[in-house]
C-alpha cells in the first residue's frame, strides 16, 4: 500500500514536470518560443485615424478591419479655428447696444422735461393774480391763488392813562417794582398814554412775560391782539418744467415786483 503511494506521487510529479515544459516536451507556451513563433512580425506597424494612408472615422468598417493594429488618436482642433468665431461675437455684442444709444437719450430728455414741476410766485398786486392766469392760459399749466398771509402780533402793555401826569405816575410805580423796560405811547390815536411793555409774535410768549409781570406786583398790564396782513398775494404755478421756464418770465414781466421760487 505505502509502495502503491509513492508511485503515484512519483507519477504526479512527472506529468507536472512534462506538462510545465521542464522535460522539453511541449516548449510553444514560453514567451520565448511566442516570440520566435511570429509571422512576418517586421511588417507590423501603427497608423493614426485620419491620417493619409490610415483608417478613416467616416467609414465604420475600415475602422473595425485595422482596430487590430491601428491606435486610434484623438485629433485637437487648432485654437486659430475657434478664436476668430469668439473675437466676431464679442464685437458684434459691444457694438449693438450703440445703434439705440440716441433713441434711448432723447427719450430720457422729454421725460426730464415733462415732468410736473410748481413754482411759487410771490409780491402779486391785488390784480397780479388775473393777469398772471391770462398770461399763462392755454399752456397747460394751472394758477392757484394763495390768500394773503395773515400774521398776528401780541402786545402787552398798560391800558392807556387819563393824561400825560397819570402816565408818568404809572411809570414811577413800574420802576419801584424793578420792571424798566418800557416806554409810554404818545402817537395820536386811541393808544396815546398807554405803557407799552413788549410785542411777541406767539401767545404763549406773550403769556408767560405777563405772568412774570404779575409775580413782581404789575397787576394792571394785559395782552391786545393784532392782527396785520401781508401786503401782497401769492399764486403758486405748476406744470411741465420746460412750459413754466419759458412761459413764467415772459408773464411776470408785466408784473412790476413779482418774485418766483421753486414751491417749498
Amino acid at each position: 500500500m505505502r509502495t502503491f503511494f509513492f508511485l503515484l506521487v512519483f507519477a504526479n510529479l512527472v506529468f507536472f514536470a512534462w506538462g510545465r515544459g521542464y522535460l522539453g516536451g511541449q516548449d510553444g507556451g514560453h514567451e520565448p518560443q511566442r516570440l520566435a513563433n511570429q509571422m512576418d512580425a517586421d511588417k507590423l506597424r501603427v497608423v493614426v485615424v485620419g491620417e493619409p494612408g490610415g483608417p478613416s472615422l467616416a467609414n465604420p468598417a475600415t475602422a473595425a478591419t485595422t482596430a487590430t493594429t491601428a491606435v486610434p488618436v484623438t485629433p485637437v482642433a487648432p485654437a486659430a479655428s475657434t478664436a476668430a468665431p469668439v473675437t466676431v461675437a464679442a464685437t458684434a455684442a459691444t457694438s449693438a447696444p450703440a445703434v439705440a444709444a440716441t433713441p434711448v437719450t432723447d427719450a430720457a430728455t422729454h421725460a426730464v422735461s415733462a415732468k410736473p414741476s410748481c413754482r411759487l410766485v410771490g409780491g402779486l398786486p391785488a390784480t397780479g393774480v388775473g393777469t398772471l392766469k391770462t398770461a399763462l392760459a392755454g399752456v397747460g399749466v394751472t394758477v392757484d391763488l394763495r390768500p394773503p398771509a395773515e400774521t398776528s402780533t401780541y402786545w402787552v402793555h398798560i391800558p392807556p392813562q387819563a393824561g400825560k401826569e397819570a402816565a408818568e405816575k404809572k411809570a414811577a410805580e413800574l420802576r419801584q417794582l424793578g420792571v424798566t423796560d418800557f416806554y409810554i405811547v404818545k402817537d395820536e390815536g386811541p393808544s396815546r398814554w398807554a405803557l407799552s411793555l413788549g410785542l411777541f409774535n406767539t401767545e404763549p410768549t406773550a403769556s408767560g412775560f405777563l405772568q412774570g409781570l404779575a409775580k413782581r406786583g404789575v397787576k394792571s398790564a394785559k395782552i391786545e391782539v393784532r392782527e396785520k396782513s401781508a401786503p401782497a398775494a401769492q399764486a403758486i404755478v405748476k406744470g411741465p418744467a420746460d412750459v413754466l421756464d419759458k412761459r413764467l418770465p415772459e408773464a411776470l414781466a408785466k408784473l412790476q415786483g413779482a418774485t418766483v421760487a421753486p414751491c417749498p
